[in-house]
């Protein structure tokens, strides 16, 4: 606690009246000059009185105490029926105000308090030993959570015990000094190396932290083991090591990284590698951009008749841009088609437009050919052309000749370039 601020002979004018419940209170021109600034020297009393009509406010029935609690230039900010003094208009036609800064009750009680906790100290005491300040601020209020600008007072001993003072600043500053000389100080932002405390640490499972969203580490370096239950990051570079965990989530399928190497052997022990579903085409001659497998189905193309299948098993392989297919085609019935050319349509994927025409021997069943069946792969088409070789000859086929039996069948495999 602190005493009132007090100016000899401060008494301002008030420029309008207010009624019983204003707060901001506007002086003549020039009056605020008089007054302490609360923000500097804390609040005060002043007391408001009908200065026209009762010279001494004492004789006002309606005089009040009100408190200051800031002002800027003329304008106060009061707090009105101080001490119960009881708030009242001041709006008296043709009367002036005036407010005076004088002694009122409270700073008389404020004095006695101050008064009382000096009782104890003896008439011309030593103000430097500990005893008579210990009596001197025992039952002051107390305070909570100090700030850098609160004052300690202290005895010091390596100056003959006079009285001296500190602030909160340094004794944090002090503090600080002898624990970090007691368990060291480590510049996380570029950790090279650092035996932790281990009761710096929590002996509760997954309690620390090592940086946060908004305090990233920049890079961890580990020689040795690392125990990772969960990874998660944008580039994972594991060089010649092992990683046993979850990447990226609580599930392997949650991992996700824009790049990831591997210096050493990059080994799978369970799980699989996926591809996106879109081709993410690679100059690189030494990067892998895609893999994919599935079935796809044949069908055999003339132009007309029909046919019914009881065998249309096919599948096919995609690393990169090669293609690998197989197929078994059979007939379940048959209208006989008329004498045109015979192709097998529905391959995944399209020849390269760059490509020489890939072509492969056939197996054949219950068809009627002369020579041995070839199959190729049109440029920039997903269509392949059916050829009998005989003699070193070739001749297209026949859909009427070759799918003359109900149950004839067809059987290859063969690899090609797609874009």
């Amino acid at each position: 606690m602190s005493l009132d601020p007090v100016l000899n002979f401060s008494v301002v004018e008030v420029s309008t009246g207010y009624d019983d419940s204003a707060t901001s209170i506007v002086l003549a021109n020039g009056e605020g000059s008089k007054l302490p600034d609360p923000a500097v020297g804390g609040e005060y009393n002043l007391v408001w009185f009908d200065y026209t009509t009762y010279k001494n406010p004492a004789d006002d029935p309606n005089v009040e105490i009100v408190r200051v609690t800031a002002i800027s230039t003329d304008t106060l900010t009061v707090t009105r029926n101080q001490e119960s003094s009881g708030a009242s208009t001041k709006n008296t036609a043709a009367k002036t105000y005036k407010m005076i800064l004088s002694l009122t009750k409270k700073t008389m009680d404020d004095l006695d308090t101050y008064m009382d906790k000096l009782d104890n100290i003896e008439a011309s005491a030593d103000v430097t030993d500990a005893i008579n300040i210990a009596s001197s601020i025992v039952g002051v209020d107390g305070k909570a959570t100090p700030i850098d600008a609160d004052t300690i007072p202290t005895i010091d001993s390596a100056a003959a015990s006079v009285l001296k003072k500190f602030t909160w600043a340094n004794i944090k500053a002090t503090l600080k000094t002898y624990f970090d000389a007691l368990y060291g100080t480590v510049a996380l932002d570029n950790l090279v190396s650092v035996a932790i405390n281990t009761s710096l640490i929590s002996d509760t499972d997954n309690t620390d932290d090592l940086g946060s969203d908004a305090k990233q580490w920049k890079d961890l370096y580990i020689n040795g083991i690392a125990n990772i239950d969960s990874l998660v990051a944008d580039t994972a570079d594991i060089n010649g090591g092992t990683f046993d965990g979850v990447v990226g989530g609580t599930t392997p399928a949650d991992g996700s990284f824009s790049t990831m190497s591997a210096t050493g052997l990059f080994t799978l022990t369970s799980g699989q590698i996926k591809f996106p579903a879109g081709v993410q085409v690679s100059a690189d001659v030494n990067t892998l951009d895609d893999y994919e497998e599935g079935a796809w189905t044949p069908a055999y193309e003339f132009t007309s008749g029909s046919v019914t299948y009881s065998h249309q098993v096919a599948y096919y392989t995609k690393i990169g841009n090669m293609v690998h297919i197989t197929c078994w085609l059979r007939l379940a019935t048959r209208t006989t088609p008329i004498n045109t050319s015979l192709t097998i349509s529905g391959l995944p994927f399209t020849l390269w437009a760059n490509s020489d025409r890939p072509n492969a021997p056939m197996r054949v069943g219950l068809t009627t050919l002369t020579g041995q069946l070839f199959g190729y792969i049109g440029v920039s088409t997903a269509i392949i052309s059916l050829l009998a070789i005989n003699d070193g000859a070739g001749s297209v086929i026949s859909a009427a000749s070759f799918l003359s039996n109900n149950n004839s069948e067809i059987g290859f495999s063969f690899s090609y370039k797609t874009a």
